[in-house]
């Protein structure tokens, strides 16, 4: 099973290789699963993933400024999208496991709205000031059309949508009505 900060006791470099061709594995087979039109990659594909810590991926991607904010983080590199490297970015603090889909810009992963979607499968901790609990579900279609499903939970009643997203020409999200 994947998932953030596993540990693993092969040499990185054995590592990277295995599971670069792991994730274009699951890229490729969903890309012919006839039920997934053209998706590329989804939350179910993180359970199947190895993510690496920022050592493996500097060396098969233009990510090279890391900033330790003091928690577990590892990536998943998916394909490209025109010039830019996307990654997942997952970030383990004490109880919590948050997942980022990120599009890496003049070397660096900013964690900012344009920069990053919070894709975080598991119910999140609640915001403080109003109680919202939210978890996500996502697919990621192959002209990386990014579609999220939300779930907030607020004493009780839960709140269901989805959001529609694209990366343009400089790297940012914005977005869209809907995946056409």
């Amino acid at each position: 099973m994947g998932g953030c900060g596993q540990s693993n006791t092969k040499k990185q470099s054995e590592t990277a290789n295995s599971d670069t061709i792991i994730t274009e594995n699951l890229v490729e087979e969903n890309k012919k699963n006839e039920d997934n039109s053209n998706i590329i990659f989804s939350t179910e594909d993180i359970q199947k993933s190895k993510f690496e810590p920022f050592e493996s991926i500097k060396k098969k991607t233009s990510y090279s400024e890391y900033y330790d904010d003091g928690v577990v983080n590892t990536f998943l590199v998916l394909p490209k999208y025109k010039k830019y490297d996307i990654l997942i970015n997952c970030m383990q603090g004490d109880e919590n496991r948050m997942y980022y889909l990120c599009v890496v810009k003049d070397g660096k992963l900013k964690p900012d709205r344009r920069d990053a979607l919070d894709i975080t499968l598991d119910w999140s901790e609640p915001d403080n000031e109003v109680n919202v609990y939210c978890k996500k579900t996502f697919k990621i279609y192959e002209d990386y059309t990014i579609e999220i499903h939300t779930e907030n939970g607020n004493y009780g009643k839960i709140q269901r949508y989805t959001k529609y997203y694209k990366i343009n020409d400089k790297g940012d999200f914005y977005e869209v009505e809907s995946k056409e």
